[in-house]
């Protein structure tokens, strides 16, 4: 089972990634794999869905793998390329494919709701060249994801505008996009207000390992 572009029930992308499964761990690349050649959209879902959902989500450094993933995958949408590729060190990330299950049991009431609310419209907003702004913000948001990970659940903020973006993606929603850009102007808010907070954590930080 995999997602293609005529395969965008939000629902069953959430299923293809726990079906099939050999073993007791999933890796990023049995996900993509799944997920099917053309995974941005489910990808940047999939991956912002990790970050902030638990039992997953407070693994001890999944901030960095997460805001590493959105990194790869949006420079990649950004020039076009028809296929998603991580590095191997990135595929080889797994997570138990039981907590795996928990995170999607979470999220299937709401994406079963959010799939009758969200469709296809104002498609022109998610394609070239509108479609790369989205990969730029998508990068922008990556990178934000490491300062603003040193506050309590502070990935969680730009996760959500990924999401919103991975979601706006699949279905070929624009104005899903639009949220996503709005909930992308609230994280950059955000990193400018708890920048003093953040500098201050990094140096408390810095002290306690003797630098």
């Amino acid at each position: 089972m995999s997602v293609s572009d005529g395969h965008r029930n939000i629902t069953q992308v959430l299923d293809c990634v726990v079906h099939q499964v050999d073993g007791d761990r999933v890796t990023l690349e049995d996900i993509l794999r799944r997920l099917g050649t053309r995974s941005y959209g489910p990808g940047l879902f999939l991956i912002s869905l990790i970050s902030m959902l638990p039992p997953i989500s407070i693994t001890p450094g999944l901030p960095v793998i997460t805001g590493s993933v959105t990194l790869v995958l949006a420079a990649q949408l950004l020039v076009l390329r028809p296929y998603p590729w991580l590095p191997r060190r990135l595929l080889r990330v797994s997570f138990a494919q039981e907590k795996l299950e928990r995170v999607v049991a979470r999220a299937r009431p709401w994406a079963k709701y959010i799939g009758v609310v969200v469709r296809p419209r104002l498609t022109l907003l998610v394609m070239p060249p509108f479609l790369n702004v989205i990969a730029i913000i998508c990068i922008g948001l990556g990178l934000m994801t490491f300062p603003l990970a040193v506050l309590p659940a502070g990935e969680n903020i730009p996760a959500a505008a990924v999401l919103l973006f991975g979601l706006a993606l699949t279905v070929d929603d624009g104005l899903l996009a639009l949220f996503g850009l709005t909930a992308s102007g609230a994280t950059v808010g955000a990193l400018i207000y708890f920048w003093p907070k953040i500098v201050g954590l990094c140096m408390e930080l810095a002290d306690a390992v003797g630098y």
